[in-house]
């Protein structure tokens, strides 16, 4: 369940990044120095509300250009991936 997550997370003081189009950009934030987690939830819905219930929870989006509302969930995780890895100071593969 999602609080068994949530609980097994707190256990090692992880943060937890929420994919949002209303979220922060990711070009703003640093890169993470904890434990960190990703959440992906479906275009039509998104990620599940009780995922920020967690304490340490942030709102990431991706910049859109205009007239784009979403990404597939596969594609968006994949530009995440590569950004955090990017800001980390590793290059994304090639």
């Amino acid at each position: 369940t999602i609080e068994q997550i949530l609980e097994w997370l707190r256990s090692f003081e992880a943060v937890l990044w929420i994919a949002s189009a209303e979220g922060e950009s990711i070009h703003s934030l640093p890169p993470p120095r904890d434990p960190t987690a990703l959440v992906f939830g479906n275009e039509a819905r998104g990620p599940a509300p009780d995922w920020s219930d967690f304490p340490r929870a942030r709102m990431v989006g991706l910049p859109m250009e205009r007239g784009m509302d979403s990404l597939n969930v596969g594609v968006a995780s994949a530009i995440f991936l590569a950004l955090i890895r990017e800001k980390a100071g590793q290059n994304p593969v090639r």
